[in-house]
């Protein structure tokens, strides 16, 4: 502890946030010294972090401490830094030009913090002069400054930019905040509060203008930029690891966007039912509002709609008839690795097995395609219902079925769904059908390596990148899957592990300690 920079002792007192082992009802204090022009704050929980990470079960967490004597006694009884470690510490960022960036922790005793400087000091060969202002503590080095009071201590950084102010007088002026004028006077806010998971992000559309430079022309034709809001949650769970989003819009704005969101249906299950769930590796669907397509088309339109008048030449259809035709699902798996044989050229290949659907309402809309490639590159042959078109030899199957287009390069599968109009083993039988049903976004990976066959790991050592595959025998190997769902308005990202019994952050760690 040599480094003679004051980021130091941030990094030392963001640790030290993290080594608690309880969590008490969070305050609301620090939040009284973040402005309410931040565009972004966030939070994280110490408490739940290190009882969810075993931190102190963590082998290479104690190497790094080793026999440094200071570090070692922090670590068993973290509360001599003074810092109330039981509750929520925070960030924010505020400012354009420039711009600040600030971590801010609640205090719980004064004294022994302004102590901690002291001895910290000590371990790094400087003195740590601490003077008082009208009404907080500080102490700087250059331009950093760490500034406290009786109840949370704040370290405030400027990023890029210049102003007339100095960091001291922008901290001067945060720990002299009225009510009115932090970001706790932000009914949104408050609510986010209410919501906290582990690590959480707030972001607000008010201070949009900051965060782009003023470059908001697509958001105002969506109508009121203003009191928009984001919410994002980390959380990491037993087994889990739950990335959410939650928009909060208001009336004006979600009105627009509900007028021009061309993806606000779920997913039917007849669609899903032609995708396999043998040797799954990826699923995935989403649905197509036609019209809402056809309004943003006639809001937008510029006068150019060759392509549609066109194929109103061609089909005799409306452009509003095509655009209808195309409404419904599209949804894709694939499932394992097939070998691809080039009788001309004697070789062999390996391509993942594909299978993609598209629903339709009008099927002299997919004969009409057929005719169209037909005309330009005469290779689609005609056999038993369905249509062969090949792609540098590689044969693609097209069929239609109950008003659904399938492309597949595996005929046993398209086969199946032209004679039955499902896969008898599909995805509809696995765990991840609710997901893919209840939302009009939907994407599936699946990393459970042990599940995949021998072709499909053969594969990934042979043919993928190498990195990826040292990832899926690594650390990899303790996955199950990736799941993506939601809407517009609100999203989920989900990382399953294996293993239910640990939590995922302390997987995580285990692993890195390997």
């Amino acid at each position: 502890m040599k480094s003679k920079s004051i980021q130091t002792i941030i990094l030392t007192l963001a640790g030290l946030a993290l080594l608690i082992t309880s969590c008490n009802k969070p305050s609301q204090d620090i939040y009284t010294v973040v402005p309410d022009n931040a565009a972004i704050v966030g939070s994280f929980n110490p408490g739940k972090l290190i009882e969810k990470a075993g931190a102190k079960d963590i082998e290479f967490i104690k190497r790094e401490i080793g026999d440094d004597e200071f570090a070692k006694a922090l670590f068993e009884n973290p509360d001599k830094s003074g810092i109330n470690i039981n509750e929520y510490s925070g960030f924010f960022m505020f400012g354009s030009n420039p711009r600040y960036i600030g971590i801010v922790m609640p205090l719980k005793k004064q004294k022994d913090f302004e102590n901690f400087l002291e001895q910290l000091g000590k371990e790094m060969d400087m003195e740590f002069l601490i003077e008082k202002a009208d009404n907080f503590h500080f102490t700087k080095e250059g331009g950093n400054i760490i500034a406290w009071n009786k109840s949370l201590v704040l370290s405030l950084q400027q990023v890029g930019g210049w102003g007339d102010e100095t960091v001291f007088e922008k901290i001067t002026a945060l720990f002299s905040l009225e009510d009115e004028n932090c970001v706790l006077s932000e009914k949104d806010f408050k609510s986010f509060l209410s919501e906290q998971k582990d690590i959480n992000v707030w972001a607000t559309s008010n201070q949009l203008d900051n965060l782009t430079g003023g470059n908001t022309g697509m958001f105002n034709i969506l109508g009121a930029i203003n009191n928009n809001y984001a919410h994002i949650f980390l959380e990491f769970n037993d087994g889990a690891i739950v990335l959410s989003s939650n928009l909060k819009l208001n009336p004006d704005f979600r009105k627009n966007l509900d007028r021009f969101n061309i993806i606000d249906k779920n997913a039917e299950k007849d669609i899903l039912k032609m995708l396999p769930a043998k040797d799954l590796v990826m699923a995935g669907n989403f649905r197509l509002n036609s019209e809402k397509m056809i309004e943003i088309m006639k809001t937008f339109n510029s006068g150019n709609n060759e392509i549609l008048e066109n194929l109103q030449k061609e089909t005799g259809k409306s452009p509003d008839e095509i655009l209808k035709s195309l409404q419904g699902n599209i949804a894709f798996s694939i499932n394992g690795i097939k070998h691809i044989e080039d009788p001309e050229m004697g070789e062999s290949d390996k391509m993942p097995v594909i299978v993609a659907a598209l629903q339709l309402n009008d099927e002299d809309l997919f004969k009409y395609f057929i005719s169209m490639v037909q005309k330009q590159e005469g290779s689609i042959e005609e056999k038993d219902g369905y249509y062969i078109l090949r792609a540098d030899m590689v044969p693609f199957y097209l069929g239609v079925k109950n008003k659904v287009v399938i492309m597949s390069n595996e005929l046993s599968y398209m086969t199946e769904i032209l004679s039955e109009g499902k896969i008898k083993n599909n995805v509809m039988d696995l765990d991840i059908s609710k997901t893919l049903v209840d939302n009009p976004i939907c994407f599936y990976l699946n990393l459970d390596k042990d599940s995949y066959s021998e072709t499909i790991n053969d594969y990934i050592s042979s043919e993928m990148d190498q990195g990826f595959a040292m990832g899926l025998s690594g650390f990899g190997t303790s996955l199950k899957s990736l799941t993506l769902s939601g809407n517009i308005e609100k999203s989920e990202l989900t990382v399953e592990f294996k293993d239910k019994s640990v939590n995922s952050l302390k997987a995580i760690l285990l692993a890195i300690d390997k």
